[in-house]
């Protein structure tokens, strides 16, 4: 009896202190728990994850189920011209006449100069023979230098200072949407606050120099009868930058009728000599004549016409001493296709320590214009 109440008391002892021991690790387990718990302040490298809706009892979700619909981006506003207070906005000139109310936005045309002081609605013309002179005046609210320029030829969302007043003419013929630039122009200092000026579309006299080759060979290479040319003014239109619509529009008709021409304006005697010499004229032409020759040129040069009102000399930099002379002069040509030019060379006379020499050489060229041939 007693040895099984010792074995009971020894048992219980140790129970007891088994649970003491298991107590003591369970605490330390739980001590090692919170010492590697990271502060509630403490930043980490995971992404912060979205809270998932409650999905209990809901149907699966389809993979063909739409997604869900966006809402358009905001378009950037974009303006035609600068509003009022912007640093790249200019005074505009006052209307150049009663009519540019009424034609603002417009191209008028005539067959005759449309200035200022002859500018009347009596004159205003929308059809035209080939053969016949052509003017346009143009009318705009503001000044070109106003208009806002966008990059990708007025496509752009960054909109940019027409600082130099820039402005595009573009035309189309019929139902071609071929666009072709008939002229480019930078308008600078005090002509950025225009409103209104003119153009030169197949003008005569002193005002031919104006005109455009390509216009005009492209309206002679048009078949016979009536052509609709519809003319389109862009602010800008210069290295990929315009306005984001047409500052003024216009139309016309061209009559091309059979064996009828449109002219550049300008032929052999709109040019003017400084010096007259015959001898020396003929020396030119000989001198240019065998330069063609020599260098395999096409076109065959027949006049000549001296623009200096006299040589140039020619002296050494550094002793002064005197090594030729010079003088510029237009020579005539006409070309295998029928065209004809006229171009500026340079030519020369060396000094022999006493006299000119009688040589007469090439010594230079200059800009070629093509002209109407005589």
């Amino acid at each position: 009896m007693t040895k099984i109440f010792v074995t009971i008391i020894v048992s219980l002892f140790f129970i007891g202190n088994t649970e003491a021991q298991l107590g003591g690790l369970i605490k330390k387990a739980k001590d090692k728990t919170t010492d590697t718990k990271p502060a509630s302040n403490t930043k980490t490298e995971t992404p912060a994850t979205t809270p998932q809706p409650d999905k209990t009892n809901q149907p699966a979700e389809s993979e063909s189920k739409p997604a869900a619909k966006q809402e358009p981006a905001k378009p950037v506003e974009r303006n035609l011209i600068w509003p009022e207070g912007s640093p790249y906005r200019v005074a505009s000139d006052a209307p150049s006449s009663p009519l540019h109310d009424k034609y603002v936005g417009k191209l008028v045309f005539a067959n005759q100069q449309l200035t200022p002081e002859n500018t009347k609605e009596a004159i205003f013309k929308g059809s035209f023979n080939i053969d016949e002179p052509i003017y346009a005046r143009v009318y705009i609210p503001t000044a070109v230098k106003n208009y806002v320029l966008y990059s990708d030829n007025g496509k752009g969302s960054n909109g940019w200072e027409n600082n130099y007043g820039e402005c595009s003419l573009q035309y189309t013929v019929d139902d071609d949407q071929t666009v072709v630039v008939l002229k480019n122009f930078r308008r600078d200092k005090d002509t950025r606050g225009w409103i209104s000026w003119q153009y030169f579309i197949s003008a005569t006299g002193e005002n031919a120099e104006f005109n455009e080759e390509r216009f005009v060979k492209h309206m002679n290479s048009l078949s016979d009868g009536e052509h609709s040319i519809k003319f389109k003014l862009w602010a800008g239109g210069i290295a990929g930058r315009s306005s984001i619509s047409p500052i003024a529009t216009g139309e016309i008709k061209i009559n091309k009728l059979p064996g009828k021409k449109m002219k550049l304006g300008r032929g052999w005697g709109l040019y003017k000599a400084a010096m007259s010499n015959p001898a020396l004229e003929k020396q030119m032409v000989d001198v240019m004549k065998e330069k063609a020759s020599n260098d395999g040129w096409k076109e065959t040069f027949s006049k000549a016409k001296i623009i200096d009102k006299d040589w140039y000399t020619v002296r050494n930099e550094y002793t002064g001493i005197i090594l030729a002379r010079t003088i510029n002069a237009l020579v005539y040509a006409k070309w295998p296709d029928g065209h004809c030019t006229v171009q500026e060379f340079n030519f020369k006379q060396d000094w022999n320590g006493s006299a000119w020499s009688k040589n007469l050489v090439f010594n230079g060229v200059g800009n070629q214009t093509v002209i109407d041939c005589d």
